[in-house]
């Protein structure tokens, strides 16, 4: 996992310079081709990685330390979404700008990092029975939100960030169930439980009637995700020190 990344960082690092390259003031047309395409491969490269890294960690799901670097991962890739929203509603001229395209793309990796540690809140849910569902409709949505980055358009008159959207509403939902039930088997992650679980349900129930009644909507949605990076840095670092041994 680590030379994937090493390798995908690297790569990403370099095509985000060639998309930042300014564009010819002499040009006339096609003048942001070379950018356009730096963006595309960037899609490209970090799609790529995240399905290696998921097809490790699948691999690899008995590993007690897997979970804790999936939630940690998560906080990190959370906050950034977090700080992605905050742009484009700050400056709407951004919908206009890769910042949208990589909007949609971190939503699709911050999703995808989480699974693993869903995984281990699915295996300590109770009732057992809702746990597997769960992860199930976790990995479907993921799932969902990446076919509809890839296959139904990135800019805002599309339908790929609408159903994006609305994927990641059932995903911030069924992330709210997760929590409640793996509180009664947890231990010093019930801070960050509480955190994740409570941001999600508000992103949830708050994002679906903003997506019912949208001249309703206000900024106030934006602090849900900050707040779901925390949970899931708290629960990252209270696993740390007490892992389990199995998320099979």
């Amino acid at each position: 996992m680590v030379v994937v990344s090493a390798i995908a960082a690297v790569l990403a690092g370099l095509l985000a310079s060639a998309a930042a390259q300014p564009v010819n003031p002499g040009c006339f047309e096609a003048c942001s081709i070379g950018q356009d395409l730096a963006v595309v491969a960037i899609a490209v490269v970090a799609l790529l990685w995240l399905a290696a890294i998921l097809a490790m960690a699948w691999r690899l799901r008995a590993h007690a330390a897997l979970p804790v670097i999936s939630a940690l991962a998560a906080a990190v890739f959370v906050a950034v979404m977090a700080g992605l929203d905050t742009s484009l509603w700050a400056t709407p001229a951004s919908f206009d700008s890769p910042i949208f395209i990589f909007d949609q793309l971190i939503l699709v990796l911050a999703l995808g990092v989480q699974l693993p540690a869903i995984w281990r809140l699915a295996a300590s849910s109770t009732p057992a029975g809702v746990g597997r569902p769960a992860a199930y409709v976790a990995v479907l949505t993921t799932l969902l939100v990446a076919i509809a980055f890839v296959a139904l358009g990135t800019t805002p008159f599309d339908p790929g960030p609408q159903v994006q959207y609305v994927a990641y509403l059932v995903f911030s939902a069924d992330v709210a169930i997760l929590a409640a039930a793996s509180w009664r088997r947890a231990g010093p992650e019930r801070i960050g439980l509480a955190l994740l679980g409570g941001a999600a349900l508000f992103y949830a129930v708050v994002g679906s009637y903003y997506e019912i009644s949208p001249l309703d909507s206000t900024p106030i949605l934006l602090a849900a995700t900050p707040i779901m990076a925390l949970g899931w840095l708290w629960i990252g670092v209270a696993w740390s020190r007490a892992p389990q041994a199995s998320t099979a």
